[in-house]
């Protein structure tokens, strides 16, 4: 298992490191180099801060968490957000454990398994 705690505050992006993102280890057939904190919240784009996700889970699942602590942050707020990696075997994740909310509140937890992108029939 890997801990990443952060809290975020509004700030500039961090730049992204397209090198990495494509070249990062594990990532099945489909699958994102996603950021567990995002760029746009001050997570940066090396290796340390990317995990192998199917799009469904960096697109969607993730992507919808990031938009609400944006929202949070962009109107003066800060974030807690604790995620919990886990893995079986390899370098790939099989599930995040994230425990978040804006400082100071009860926190959510969220649940999000790691499935692989499934391809589209021919």
């Amino acid at each position: 298992m890997v801990l990443v705690e952060a809290t975020l505050t509004d700030g500039p992006p961090a730049p992204r490191n397209e090198h990495h993102q494509r070249t990062l280890p594990g990532k099945a057939d489909k699958d994102d180099a996603g950021h567990l904190i995002a760029s746009v919240l001050g997570g940066n784009g090396d290796r340390i801060n990317l995990v192998p996700m199917g799009q469904q889970v960096d697109r969607s699942k993730f992507a919808t968490l990031e938009n609400r602590w944006r929202k949070i942050v962009r109107s003066g707020g800060t974030v807690d957000v604790e995620i919990k990696v886990r893995y079986r075997e390899g370098p790939r994740p099989t599930m995040f454990v994230i425990i978040h909310g804006p400082t100071g509140e009860e926190p959510d937890t969220e649940i999000i398994r790691n499935r692989p992108t499934k391809r589209k029939p021919k």
